[in-house]
């Protein structure tokens, strides 16, 4: 199938100082079939509007949140509504949303499969072989396991996932000082989905789209979707992006929207984070945090793990291209 006959695709994503992140997501992403992004810029400080709009295919929004929305999934919300109707008025066929730390790939050149080419890893040409019928696409989440890196490496330099469950381990609360145990990811297990514009739909989550419903005492019924690709989520990655990450998510409840409580990791991190200093942080990061690489070797024969270094040969193709 020649570019001309693969469905078009735009991105959007919300964002709040994510200059670390930014630019290799959208060079990346551009590369696997984005021509339209739509990024929604949230009381930046850092140099993250500067980066969006260096690229001429991205509409930059300014777009604070509103104290009023308590919840970070309301302001997700409202930014993936108005990205639908932006990407329907510019005639796009399918809208994928993801975090500025999360990065999408298509069906083509699995791990072990490095001989193919990265184009066959085309989001667009995924797109084209799902059924008429299909209205969202579910990608198949991969957690990145933050290993240890050189003071100068990169996100992409972390090439182990979490494929099938959680890499459990002991991990220190901050907050209490009692050592519990991890059991969920450092960051989510639903991966992120792309849906058709032309469906009928409304965002039901930063995750999932849903039918759009007037009556609100009917329950939506299920959207058709399929599962493909991959979604590489690097959640965690160095002490620095650790220690901003969770102080901007300390402006949050302790509960999530539908009264679920905010679970260990998260809202202890949150708690302390916005108590440490940087070199705090640091310290805590590197002793707690980080996994060596030896201990994953079990998990990794296993099949729980992945060593995939798919996003970094992307990334390093189109910096040598």
């Amino acid at each position: 199938m020649s570019t001309q006959q693969l469905p078009s695709l735009a991105l959007a994503m919300c964002v709040r100082d994510e200059e670390s992140f930014l630019a290799a997501n959208l060079a990346y992403h551009h590369a696997l079939g984005v021509s339209r992004a739509y990024i929604f810029l949230d009381r930046c400080s850092d140099s993250s509007p500067q980066i969006a709009r260096s690229f001429p295919w991205v509409d930059a929004i300014p777009c604070d949140r509103d104290p009023a929305e308590r919840y970070m999934s309301s302001y997700q919300l409202r930014c993936l509504q108005k990205a639908l109707e932006l990407a329907r008025a510019d005639g796009i066929e399918w809208l994928l949303h993801l975090d500025a730390d999360e990065f999408a790939r298509g069906d083509g050149d699995r791990p072990g499969q490095h001989k193919k080419r990265a184009h066959q890893a085309d989001l667009r040409v995924m797109l084209a072989a799902v059924k008429p019928t299909t209205a969202q696409v579910i990608l198949r989440p991969q957690e990145a396991i933050p290993t240890p890196l050189a003071p100068d490496d990169p996100f992409w330099k972390l090439h182990f996932f979490q494929k099938r469950g959680v890499f459990k381990r002991k991990l220190l609360d901050p907050s209490s000082n009692i050592l519990r145990l991890l059991d969920m990811p450092l960051g989510h297990d639903k991966g992120k989905s792309i849906v058709r514009t032309a469906a009928q739909v409304r965002p039901e989550s930063a995750h999932r789209w849903q039918l759009a419903i007037d009556a609100r005492s009917v329950k939506p019924p299920a959207l058709a979707s399929e599962m493909r690709g991959l979604h590489y989520h690097f959640a965690v990655v160095d002490a620095r992006q650790w220690y901003e990450k969770h102080r901007k998510f300390s402006e949050y409840p302790d509960q999530w929207e539908k009264g679920r409580p905010v679970r260990f990791p998260k809202q202890a991190w949150k708690e302390a984070s916005v108590t440490m200093s940087p070199a705090e942080a640091h310290a805590y990061f590197s002793r707690w945090v980080v996994v060596r690489r030896y201990r994953l070797l079990w998990s990794l024969l296993r099949g729980q793990i992945v060593h995939d270094t798919f996003v970094e040969r992307m990334l390093a193709q189109l910096k040598s291209g």
